[in-house]
């Protein structure tokens, strides 16, 4: 009985100290808590010395869905030494008419003048007689501008020779003076007062600017040069020389090249011409041997 009697007494204190707890009669901010309560910091990341700050990757752009093929660029075609196309004549104009292959100046050419300095090979059509009653004495000079040939100036050596006249390869060599291209002896006997054509192709391994032509002729003389006239000397009727005539700014091209001469003597039985080609500084340009 006694122990039932004291565990109730135990019983209400404890219910008495809860209720004054409870009702805040008991401080209680003097006590320990019951357990400690630990803020858990995540460790700051050191940088290892020396090392580089990672770069933020950047996001993708949009990849197309096709990608388009690459065309390679075109490799251009080798260098030639070939002649271009368009300045190379058909094989039987070059035949028909004469070749001359030439050798541009360099520091071993010479002034001095001899055949192979000149023009001396050449396909000539006549002679053409000249109508004294067309072309009096007074008006000769004009004589020189009358076609004899239709589209003289593209004269090839494949046109059909009019009637008493004739297509002729000649060499001239070993004339009176270097270079003399003597109509006299191939049309002996002929009109007092005649014309013909003279052509040629020159054959340069190279283009050739600023050279200078120098012809002469009795009487009058014209010159075309690939299709285009460089020069007409019609003034006063006169003998034969070379250098009567000095024309500057020729131009060859690189390959062949046709030179046409048209010819009038009022004097056939004192009939010539000359032509030659030289650079600026006056080296010649010399056909080869």
């Amino acid at each position: 009985m006694k122990r039932l009697l004291s565990s109730s007494a135990v019983f209400c204190s404890v219910c008495v100290a809860a209720v004054f707890m409870l009702a805040g009669c008991v401080d209680t901010k003097d006590e320990p808590p019951a357990f400690e309560v630990v803020k858990i910091v995540p460790p700051t990341p050191v940088p290892h010395k020396g090392a580089e700050k990672p770069q933020p990757v950047p996001a993708p752009s949009s990849v197309p869905e096709k990608l388009k093929p690459v065309t390679p660029a075109p490799i251009p075609p080798p260098a030639s030494d070939k002649f271009p196309k368009e300045n190379t004549p058909a094989k039987k104009n070059i035949e028909a008419a004469e070749l001359t292959k030439l050798l541009p100046p360099n520091g071993d050419t010479k002034r001095f003048l001899n055949d192979a300095a000149f023009l001396t090979k050449w396909n000539v059509l006549g002679p053409f007689a000249v109508n004294s009653e067309e072309f009096p004495a007074d008006k000769a000079q004009e004589c020189i501008h009358k076609e004899f040939m239709p589209d003289e100036k593209n004269l090839d050596g494949l046109q059909n020779a009019p009637s008493g006249s004739w297509w002729q390869v000649m060499q001239f060599k070993g004339a009176s003076a270097p270079g003399e291209v003597d109509l006299t002896k191939l049309y002996k006997g002929e009109p007092q007062r005649a014309a013909a054509y003279a052509i040629a192709y020159l054959l340069s391994p190279e283009d050739l600017g600023e050279l200078v032509l120098y012809a002469g002729g009795s009487d009058f003389i014209k010159i075309w040069l690939n299709g285009k006239l460089v020069h007409t000397y019609n003034r006063e009727p006169r003998s034969a020389h070379w250098d009567q005539d000095v024309i500057e700014g020729v131009q060859l091209n690189k390959g062949y090249n046709l030179v046409i001469v048209k010819t009038l003597s009022l004097d056939a039985r004192n009939w010539s011409f000359y032509f030659r080609l030289t650079d600026k500084d006056g080296l010649p340009v010399c056909a080869e041997p």
